[in-house]
């Protein structure tokens, strides 16, 4: 009984592409894989290749089951890849899928073409797969990155400005009085408009600056 389940749960999770000849592996490869991704440890600032090449690995590579292939996931007892990353590699989903692009970019499409010791921490390495990199420009791209702030790569890897964050210390009187302004403001500067909190402060001070430059102008 307990076989025949097995069986079926392997049969559910093969893979649904027809050629998996490049991503096929044998059985003690697998296993292999499977000691290299629990015993990965991450050190220091800089991104682990390994760990992105393991967790690309563990996403895509399969083995012959009983005469049909199957993820190699599926076959260490796992109903998803997600299940995987988070019971044996200690990561969230949103992470390995960036993590499997940073080794698809620089592991695959441009291996050779990168200088290793120009190697970004993880942040900055995961921003870099959403640019247009190619053999010529991947160089300058991570000179230019490390000379950046995150905030900065991001806001240039989007074409957005730059995001800061302001804090202030306030007594529980002073937090009711900025609060209550701000809801004010909302509903009589945003015209309907749907306006965060940010935006409303930046209004605000806007018009009291216009404000303030009339005054001392009459």
């Amino acid at each position: 009984m307990a076989k025949a389940k097995q069986a079926a749960h392997l049969t559910a999770l093969k893979p649904t592409h027809s050629d998996v000849s490049e991503s096929e592996i044998t059985m003690r490869q697998a296993d292999e894989l499977r000691r290299k991704c629990r015993g990965i440890h991450t050190q220091g600032k800089k991104l682990s290749m390994v760990q992105c090449e393991a967790v690309w690995e563990s996403e895509c590579t399969v083995v012959k089951k009983d005469g049909a292939f199957v993820y190699c996931w599926a076959l260490w007892g796992y109903t998803s890849w997600e299940e995987f990353l988070g019971k044996e590699m200690d990561l969230h989903l949103v992470n390995g899928y960036l993590l499997r692009n940073v080794w698809q970019v620089f592991g695959i499409e441009l291996k050779g073409a990168w200088d290793k010791d120009l190697l970004l921490g993880p942040t900055k390495m995961k921003l870099l797969t959403k640019v247009t990199l190619n053999r010529k420009n991947v160089n300058m791209w991570l000179r230019k990155a490390a000379a950046m702030t995150c905030k900065a790569l991001r806001a240039e890897v989007y074409e957005t400005e730059e995001k800061h964050t302001l804090q202030l210390q306030l007594t529980g009187s002073q937090f009711k009085q900025v609060r209550g302004a701000l809801e004010i403001a909302r509903s009589s500067i945003s015209h309907g408009e749907k306006m965060d909190r940010a935006e409303l402060l930046t209004r605000i001070i806007g018009e009291w600056s216009a404000g303030h430059r009339q005054r001392r102008a009459a």
